[in-house]
C-alpha cells in the first residue's frame, strides 16, 4: 500500500497495464494537490492537531505582541564587553585606545 502511495503521489499511473506506460507522468500541480488533501485527512481525524493549529497561532501572537510591545524597552541595563582577542580592530571602539 506504501509504495502505491508513493508511485501515486510522485506522479506515476499505477493502474496502467502491461500495454501501456507505467511511467506516465501528471502534472506536478495535481501531484502536490493529492498529498495537501491526504495531510487535511489526517488534520480532521486528528483533533489535538486542529486544537493546536487553531489555538497556537494567536497564542504566539499575544504573546510576542506583548513582548516587542512600545513602552517596554529596556534603559540603564549593566552590560560588560569583555575583549578575549586584544586585537588593534577590538579596541578602535574603546575609549581607552588600548
Amino acid at each position: 500500500m506504501e509504495d502505491v502511495f508513493t508511485a501515486y503521489s510522485q506522479g506515476y499511473d499505477v493502474n496502467a497495464g502491461p500495454g501501456g506506460s507505467a511511467m506516465t507522468r501528471r502534472s506536478s500541480l495535481q501531484a502536490i494537490s493529492s498529498v495537501a488533501v491526504k495531510e487535511f485527512i489526517h488534520i480532521y481525524r486528528d483533533w489535538r492537531i486542529l486544537v493546536l493549529l487553531l489555538i497556537l497561532p494567536p497564542v504566539f501572537t499575544l504573546i510576542f505582541g506583548h513582548a516587542f510591545e512600545k513602552g517596554t524597552e529596556a534603559s540603564d541595563v549593566p552590560a560588560l564587553l569583555e575583549d578575549r582577542d586584544h586585537s588593534p580592530r577590538a579596541s578602535l571602539g574603546s575609549s581607552s585606545g588600548s
